[in-house]
């Protein structure tokens, strides 16, 4: 090819053109590429569950009565129940050892912790689970007299709490609230097992240390509203 070659000019320009034209094209689909292979990773990771937040510890209520042996608390997330542990004899579920029973709670917001069931009386504190550590010791609080155990009218059976707020309205401990616990508790409510615990019979919520007729008087009013 000589200087004064115009024709042969022209093709390596071409030439030289079409593989730049072809390295920018390759480079665009390189480029590409790596970003599909990004994406890809990133919602993989996004993808993934989370690890489970593991809870041990202890229960009581706020007269300081331990959680019962043999109580079943649930771990509720969102209204759906989690996980569940039976309690042992010291107030404790679950440990800190590596192969002790914990709830493995899923989820990102916070888990309440009931009793007996995944509807049952609510602990006061939760856990956020977002911030929450891998393995995590809760000490929870339940209300009033949860976990108390009075024989309000001296048949063997304890007093229970139905509604989920600590007072014990079923006196008789049949599991129900009727108007033959609004009849044990006129009966009883002067007795020693009854006055001596005022916090847990407190219904019409005055500041004494004394249950009175007036207690009585609430808890009918309570069980016609219901």
């Amino acid at each position: 090819m000589t200087e004064s070659d115009p024709d042969a000019s022209r093709i390596m320009d071409r030439v030289v053109n079409g593989r730049h034209l072809a390295g920018v094209a390759v480079l665009a689909l390189v480029v590409a590429l790596m970003g599909v292979a990004a994406v890809g990773a990133v919602t993989a990771q996004e993808g993934e569950p989370a690890e489970p937040v593991n809870i041990y510890g202890s229960a009581a209520d706020e007269l300081g009565n331990s959680v019962n042996n043999g109580t079943t608390i649930y771990a509720v997330v969102d209204g759906e129940e989690e996980d569940n542990l039976t309690a042992g004899p010291d107030g404790q579920f679950g440990g800190a050892g590596a192969f002790d029973d914990k709830l493995a709670v899923n989820g990102s917001t916070e888990v309440v912790f009931t009793v007996e069931s995944p509807n049952g009386t609510e602990a006061l504190n939760t856990t956020e689970l977002g911030s929450a550590d891998p393995v995590v010791e809760v000490n929870l609080t339940f209300p009033v007299a949860t976990f108390a155990e009075i024989d309000a009218t001296g048949d063997g059976e304890f007093a229970t709490d139905t509604t989920g707020n600590g007072l014990l309205n079923d006196v008789n401990g049949d599991g129900e609230f009727t108007i033959f616990d609004v009849q044990a508790f006129f009966l009883n409510f002067e007795t020693p097992a009854v006055q001596n615990n005022p916090e847990a019979f407190n219904f019409d919520g005055d500041e004494n240390d004394q249950v009175t007729i007036f207690d009585v008087q609430e808890l009918f009013l309570r069980l016609t509203l219901t």
